[in-house]
Formats: C-alpha cells, sequence, structure tokens
C-alpha cells in the first residue's frame, strides 16, 4: 500500500544519506516495476528529456500504445 510504501521512503531518507530513491515491485502493477525519487537527492536535470522522437513514427507510436495498454 502506499503508507507502507511512504514509510519505507520516510526511513530510507533519515538512515540513508547516500539513497537516491526506490525501485520496488508493485503492488498495484505486479509483476511492473515503480519508481519514487526523493527529490532533494536527484540531480535537478533527472527529468530533461534524453531523446525526442514524433509520435507519428510507427515504433513511436507502438510505444505508446503499449504504455497505454499496460496502464489500462
Amino acid at each position: 500500500t502506499y503508507s507502507v510504501t511512504q514509510s519505507w521512503a520516510e526511513r530510507i531518507y533519515a538512515t540513508c544519506p547516500s539513497a537516491q530513491g526506490l525501485y520496488y515491485i508493485s503492488y498495484q502493477y505486479g509483476p511492473k516495476f515503480a519508481v519514487v525519487l526523493l527529490g532533494d537527492r536527484v540531480p535537478a536535470d533527472v527529468f530533461d528529456a534524453q531523446s525526442s522522437r514524433s509520435v507519428v513514427d510507427a515504433i513511436c507510436h507502438g510505444a505508446i500504445y503499449t504504455l497505454a495498454d499496460d496502464l489500462s
């Protein structure tokens, strides 16, 4: 549950100063993984785009469709 994940994140934040986040199997979306980033411990540019693709490109369109299907 999210409250348990939050408790883990808080404990790890307090006791592991080098930790930047959590990577775990999501109960809600298992066996898919989820990531929790500890905002003040990751680089400011962590969410900057590394690359871009046209959404009309067949490969990109397929990836979007697969992601949407995974998210129901």
